[in-house]
């Protein structure tokens, strides 16, 4: 189970006992319990149920806690944004000024401030979560809210401000709550003042989640562990890091995995060093593709609850006018609103129609983008790995994590930004591929050239390039590689090898595909010319 969900699941059954008893005599929990019993080992039919509850039922009380429960969902499957809209609905259903709803809308705000925080709005993130606790019924609870606000402002770098409060509550904490609120302070103190004994307190505090058995929580303290270590002493920080590793796999956390992964790449000899970047490669890629595509799937569950109960609507609506058919003269006003009834339906299901070819065309966009953005580079830096031509541990720490932060802002659609130095990051680049048995030469490649040449050009070029040299380095086995640029009224692309050339009737795959629609989307041509034994030469005219 996630540990979003972990942390308030019993929330929400208090939240829903109280609400049952008071309205057992009327209401029917029969389709919140069905989508409750679904949470935790399939929480893809849980969010579809409760989707449903929110579309099939007037009790505002059911509907807001649903709501809240899909944004957990979405937050723990890392989408974000898709929680805050979530969220926002289950506001809708809850009125201030009514007592029993405002244990819901402590939890609501808290949520909206985790949320916040995981997309590192901290200054809203602390709006939200004092809200929270101005709707807050039960001490327990407030401290959880006091020391996530806490958690805010020291991401925010207000570590004396998150140290008051983690004072305050730290007192009125017991069991979990207690372990976690002298993790968090402990850190603080730490970061404050680098000078900070902070060891002592991270240990208690280690001694406290042991005792608890609480695994997230172990996760939480080998973190900060790690990081107070790091400098003082490696091989501590080395262990800390394997333990994280290992009750991060137990969890079945992919983010805090990658996170323990990337402190061992930083802090393991050489030898193994490399292993643990294979691993990273591995899951990295996995998680990005699984976050898309959850958050598509969540996307397109909604857009089906909806068009179903628009249908039975429509169905409704036809019975009703059959009825009032038999019965009744069916006047012109009548004939008139059910006339511009239908209209407005229908454009909604266009919209709803044209919305769905949209999430499926944003997988594809989502995948080329993984494939250009992420694949390739990371084939690059292995090659670089492979050649001795990246051999510190810290600058490929360094190289790796900015390929994780370029995977993780593919969902924030951030556009590339042309490099002014071109030239040279373009040669960087494409030498990266050679090595012992493989020269690489370039002609042509100078900033006079490229001054000369968008920027829309330029990215896609360097897509295109790098795409040709993972194809050449993966199957063409050749010994020597020429590319020669050229300029006239179009930008002019030659490159040929002396590998093993095209086999008859090949058939390019997705990488090879895809470069051929880049070239024609600029209106530009390719060509490829080489038999089996003869090496490989692709022309490539854009024009300028």
């Amino acid at each position: 189970m996630k540990k979003r969900l972990c942390c308030l699941l019993p929330l929400i059954l208090l939240l829903a006992c109280r609400h049952n008893k008071q309205n057992t005599p009327k209401k029917d929990w029969t389709l919140y319990r069905k989508a409750y019993a679904f949470l935790n080992h399939q929480n893809d039919s849980a969010f579809y149920y409760f989707n449903q509850l929110t579309v099939s039922t007037k009790d505002s009380a059911q509907i807001a806690m649903a709501f809240d429960i899909m944004a957990m969902i979405q937050s723990d499957a890392g989408d974000h944004y898709g929680a805050q809209e979530s969220l926002t609905g289950a506001l809708k259903y809850l009125d201030e000024n009514r007592l029993a709803d405002q244990p819901t809308l402590s939890n609501v705000y808290n949520e909206l401030g985790m949320s916040s925080t995981d997309l590192k709005n901290y200054g809203q993130a602390i709006k939200y979560f004092d809200k929270a606790y101005k709707f807050s019924v039960d001490s327990n609870w407030t401290v959880t809210i006091l020391n996530n606000k806490g958690l805010a402002y020291q991401n925010q770098g207000a570590y004396k401000v998150a140290l008051d409060i983690y004072r305050q509550i730290l007192p009125r904490a017991k069991g979990a709550d207690r372990a976690r609120i002298m993790t968090n302070k402990a850190t603080a103190e730490w970061l404050k003042d680098t000078n900070y004994p902070a060891a002592a307190e991270l240990r208690v505090a280690l001694t406290l989640w042991q005792k608890e058995n609480d695994k997230w929580g172990l996760n939480s303290i080998y973190l900060s562990l790690v990081a107070y270590y790091e400098k003082v002493k490696p091989d501590s920080a080395l262990i800390f890091a394997k333990k994280r590793l290992t009750i991060a796999s137990e969890l079945h956390s992919p983010d805090d995995k990658l996170e323990a992964l990337t402190a061992l790449i930083k802090i393991s000899p050489p030898y193994t060093a490399k292993s643990y970047f294979l691993s990273f490669q591995k899951l990295s890629d996995s998680v990005q593709l699984a976050r898309n595509a959850a958050k598509n799937q969540f996307a397109l569950i909604r857009y089906n609850v909806e068009k179903s109960q628009a249908d039975n609507l429509r169905l409704q609506k036809d019975v009703a006018e059959k009825r009032y058919q038999l019965f009744l003269a069916v006047s012109l006003s009548v004939f008139v609103v059910s006339g511009l009834s239908f209209y407005f339906w229908w454009r909604r299901r266009k919209m709803r129609l044209q919305q769905e070819l949209a999430i499926r065309d944003s997988e594809m966009q989502v995948a080329k983008k993984v494939h250009d953005g992420v694949a390739n580079g990371i084939y690059q830096l292995m090659s670089e790995v492979e050649h001795g031509l990246l051999t510190d541990n810290e600058e490929l720490a360094d190289k790796l994590d900015l390929l994780y932060q370029r995977s993780r802002d593919i969902s924030y659609e951030k556009a590339v930004v042309a490099s002014s130095a071109f030239d040279r990051q373009l040669s960087v680049q494409l030498r990266a591929f050679g090595g012992q048995n493989c020269h690489i030469s370039l002609t042509g490649n100078s900033p006079e050239l490229w001054s000369g040449v968008p920027d829309v050009i330029r990215q896609n070029l360097n897509y295109i390039l790098l795409e040709l040299m993972v194809n050449m380095k993966k199957h063409s086995r050749a010994a020597n590689v020429l590319i020669k640029f050229e300029v006239t009224d179009h930008l002019h692309i030659n490159y040929s090898d002396d590998g093993v050339g095209l086999a008859p009737n090949v058939r390019f795959g997705n990488g090879l595909v895809g470069t051929e629609n880049r070239i024609q989307a600029m209106g530009g041509v390719v060509t490829f010319d080489g038999g089996p034994g003869k090496g490989l030469k692709i022309a490539i005219i854009i024009p300028l």
